[in-house]
C-alpha cells in the first residue's frame, strides 16, 4: 500500500490557506521591514505543509485504518517494528496537527502561538520527512532514500532552530508588540 502516489492535495489546501491568511493580513505588515514579511511567509508556508500532514494521517488511522497499519507496518527508516512505528506516527500526527493550528495562529502574529511553536518546530520538523518517506514506501529503496530521508530531517532541524531564532529576535517581537 502507498500513501496514494502522495498527491499533494493537502498541501496545496495548507497553502491555499496561508494565501488566504496573507490576504487578509497584510496591514499588519505595513510597517514591518521587507525582510522580516519574507521570511515570515516562508516559515508559515513550509511549516503550513508539514502540519496538515498529521490530518491526513489521523483521518486515515480513523477511518482507513487497514491502510494506517498497512503503511506504517512496513520497513521504515528508523526501524521500528509496526507497532512502535504505528504509534509513532499517530502521535506524531496528533502533534502535527496542533502545530498546523500553531502555524495559522503564528501567521496571524498571536502572541500564544510563538512559545508553542518554539517546542512543536522541532519534533514535526524532524518526523516529517521520515512518515512520509514511510508512506510513500521510500525506505524499500536504495541506500540513497535513506540519506535523503535523514538529511531531509536535519535540514527541518536546522530550518527550525533559524525560525525559532527568528521569532524570538526583536525585530519581530517589535512588529508584534504584545509580549
Amino acid at each position: 500500500m502507498r500513501l496514494n502516489s502522495f498527491y499533494p492535495k493537502w498541501e496545496i489546501v495548507a497553502l491555499c490557506g496561508v494565501a488566504i491568511m496573507y490576504a487578509r493580513s497584510r496591514p499588519l505588515f505595513a510597517a514591518a521591514p521587507f525582510y522580516v514579511i519574507i521570511f515570515h511567509w516562508i516559515f508559515i508556508a513550509i511549516y503550513a505543509i508539514v502540519g496538515i500532514s498529521g490530518f491526513r494521517f489521523i483521518l486515515l488511522f480513523c477511518f482507513k485504518r487497514d491502510v494506517f497499519a498497512d503503511l506504517f507496518s512496513q520497513p521504515n527508516l528508523l526501524a521500528l517494528g509496526p507497532h512502535p512505528m504505528q504509534c509513532l506516527a499517530l502521535s506524531v500526527s496528533v502533534l502535527e496537527v496542533i502545530f498546523y493550528v500553531v502555524v495559522m495562529e503564528l501567521g496571524k502574529f498571536r502572541s500564544w502561538a510563538r512559545p508553542l511553536f518554539k517546542w512543536l518546530v522541532f519534533p514535526c520538523g524532524f518526523f516529517y520527512p521520515i512518515l512520509v518517506s514511510t508512506g510513500i514506501r521510500s525506505a524499500e529503496m536504495t541506500g540513497h532514500a535513506k540519506a535523503i530521508t535523514f538529511s531531509g530531517s536535519i535540514g527541518f532541524l536546522a530550518l527550525a532552530l533559524c525560525a525559532t531564532t527568528f521569532y524570538q529576535s526583536a525585530c519581530v517581537k517589535a512588529i508584534h508588540g504584545r509580549d
